[in-house]
């Protein structure tokens, strides 16, 4: 997983109780969770739990073989307002999402602004 800022990786968390830890790693165990790209302090918790994750890209959110319910069965969006559309083409990226919840997929939303997936980048206009 890519580093993150001093802001972000020093952020105080609260920690899990034992039982709850062990708990969140029996029922994922065998599973990865899916991160999409920048994303926030919600993140750690997963990791400090001690659960398996992978870091997403845009790109890979469009490709069914990738980004789909059997890869990912938990995709955690905790960034903040800003996406962007195109993943390996134009406007691929909400299509490619779309496809993961109808086939089952979960999208967990804990952003650290207040309009997630509101700024495209790719055009810089919400």
């Amino acid at each position: 997983m890519a580093e993150k800022s001093s802001r972000t990786a020093n952020v105080p968390r609260p920690a899990l109780s034992a039982a709850k830890t062990r708990a969140l790693q029996s029922l994922f165990k065998g599973r990865t969770i899916g991160l999409l790209p920048d994303f926030g302090d919600a993140a750690f918790w997963l990791l400090d739990a001690g659960l398996s994750v992978k870091e997403l890209s845009w790109a890979d959110v469009t490709d069914p073989k990738i980004f789909n319910p059997q890869n990912f069965p938990l995709v955690l969006q905790s960034g903040g307002e800003r996406y962007s559309a195109n993943g390996k083409a134009t406007n691929d990226v909400v299509p490619g999402l779309q496809h993961y919840l109808a086939q089952g997929g979960f999208l967990v939303n804990i952003p650290n602004q207040p309009f997630p997936f509101y700024y495209d980048e790719s055009t810089g206009k919400p």
